[in-house]
């Protein structure tokens, strides 16, 4: 069995699985740097007898009998569910990141809001890819850490977005997980310099708000996933981070339409 470690803030997961799979664990995660601390939980992937595998939570068996794509969509949902459950050291938002001249964006937003797809345009044009799925607001306001995960499409069709800036890219059954080229895989803070709410509404007209902080503060704490973990349920970082990053919202209905959304992107984060 190998082995390899994946950290967000101060949660450590270790990664246990059978060396045959080495190649696509190192694809779906990608190639980091060893991390030394312990780790608080375990995720096993184990092998079974009738070809299928089992996944395994420090002692609980959670899934058996997948098959490869369903494999490698549980783990990957696993492993982000294990690493925010505890985190105590800031908010942890469902949003993908991006960056651009080393200044960072979120993109907030709950599952279908069209976050993983923003992202993978924005990679195609010059952005730096950090996460589609968790960052987490930091207490010294602007910073947020991002959770290096691999952009999952629903539909290996929408790897044109990224202009041919895809690599390492692993099949999942209809679609497909994959670095942009422009990824960024390094767990160090980065600083905030703008809030951006995708809303994906097929046909829609492009839409362009900018939303006030208590608008952005609301947004924001409802894709807060550790609640329960903070004193004040993150209220407090999340009405800092809304006052201090300004914030918009961007409502589509098409790719194509995402252009019109640049200049304005850039103006904010100059």
């Amino acid at each position: 069995m190998k082995q390899t470690r994946l950290a967000l803030e101060d949660q450590v997961v270790a990664l246990i699985y059978p060396e045959k799979l080495q190649n696509d664990i190192e694809t779906l995660f990608g190639k980091r740097e060893a991390i030394l601390r312990l780790p608080s939980h375990r995720i096993t992937i184990r092998e079974q007898d009738t070809g299928g595998f089992s996944l395994q939570i420090d002692d609980e068996i959670e899934f058996e009998g997948l098959d490869k794509d369903d494999l490698f969509l549980s783990l990957i949902g696993e492993v982000v569910q294990t690493l925010i459950t505890e985190i105590q050291s800031g908010v942890a938002i469902h949003a993908g990141a991006v960056s651009w001249n080393g200044k960072g964006i979120i993109l907030p937003g709950t599952t279908g809001a069209g976050k993983s797809c923003f992202c993978a345009w924005l990679a195609g044009h010059g952005f730096k890819y950090l996460s589609d799925e968790c960052v987490v607001l930091r207490p010294d306001v602007p910073c947020f850490t991002a959770l290096p995960r691999p952009l999952i499409l629903k539909e290996e069709t929408s790897l044109s977005l990224l202009n041919g800036g895809a690599e390492n890219l692993l099949a999942l059954g209809a679609g497909a997980a994959f670095w942009p080229k422009s990824s960024v895989l390094t767990g160090q803070p980065h600083n905030c310099h703008l809030v951006l709410f995708p809303r994906f509404a097929s046909g829609s007209e492009f839409r362009l708000d900018k939303l006030s902080p208590a608008q952005a503060a609301l947004e924001l704490m409802a894709c807060n996933v550790n609640a329960r973990n903070l004193p004040d349920h993150g209220f407090g970082i999340v009405t800092a981070f809304a006052q201090e990053v300004p914030a918009i919202k961007v409502e589509y209905g098409a790719f194509q339409q995402l252009q019109d959304a640049i200049d304005a992107v850039l103006d904010l984060i100059v």
